[in-house]
């Protein structure tokens, strides 16, 4: 008979302690999701800026690069606007057929700046 109080008495602690640990979870776990539901929205927010700079800076630099393709093939250096120095430096020939020369030195007032 004993050992049946013993037994229940163990099982009246083991409730008591599940029950205050339910307690416990129940109202202090809410607090820390809403912190963190905070920290991840901050930070989704922040990966979403991040990523909508990026395609505006590559749409940007493709433009650029499609622009100068088309400068390139009109050969034309009034409208490459280059510099009065980069004019000087480099020969009208030399520029008109390397395209690894000229695509540096066209529009040298148009430049683009990763924001991120």
């Amino acid at each position: 008979m004993r050992i049946y109080k013993n037994i229940e008495q163990m099982l009246m602690e083991w409730s008591s302690l599940m029950e205050k640990q339910w307690r416990k979870f129940r109202d202090d776990f809410s607090n820390y999701l809403k912190y963190y539901i905070f920290e991840c929205e901050a930070m989704l927010e922040l990966s979403k800026n991040a990523k909508i700079a990026e395609d505006e800076y590559l749409q940007k630099e493709s433009d650029l690069s499609l622009k100068k393709h088309r400068l390139f093939t009109v050969k034309d250096l009034d409208v490459w606007q280059l510099t009065p120095e980069d004019r000087k430096i480099f020969s009208q020939s030399s520029l008109i057929h390397s395209k690894k020369l000229a695509f540096p030195k066209m529009l040298p007032q148009v430049f683009i700046t990763k924001t991120l």
